[in-house]
């Protein structure tokens, strides 16, 4: 098992998930590194908690702009597939992750834009 800081791991998620591979090859290469660092991934969630802290498997973005920025590039997207409609906070990596789900307003976090 590697011992890697939670940034580390999460630069490391982040330079597999914009090399230009297959999507395939993607989900493979993230699982592996998870599993490198003994990662558990915590049940119900998209995080995963290894020995020296917690980490996002999302697409992290530093700023709420430059994630609303990246939602707004999805609208414009030709592809079928990019389904994003907000941009909400992380409590666990401190960034920005956009998803698909409507808003709810029954969150705390949950930020409408």
């Amino acid at each position: 098992m590697r011992r890697l800081s939670p940034g580390d791991i999460t630069r490391r998620l982040a330079q597999i998930e914009h090399s230009g591979r297959s999507r395939r090859w993607k989900r493979r290469a993230k699982a592996q590194l998870l599993k490198d660092v003994g990662a558990e991934q915590v049940p119900n969630t998209d995080h995963y908690q290894t020995p020296t802290g917690r980490i996002c498997a999302k697409r992290r973005y530093p700023t709420f702009s430059t994630a609303y920025q990246a939602l707004i590039d999805t609208w414009n997207s030709p592809s079928p597939r990019r389904q994003e409609k907000r941009v909400h906070p992380c409590i666990h990596c401190n960034g920005w992750h956009l998803t698909s789900r409507d808003y709810t307003g029954d969150r705390p976090n949950d930020h409408r834009e």
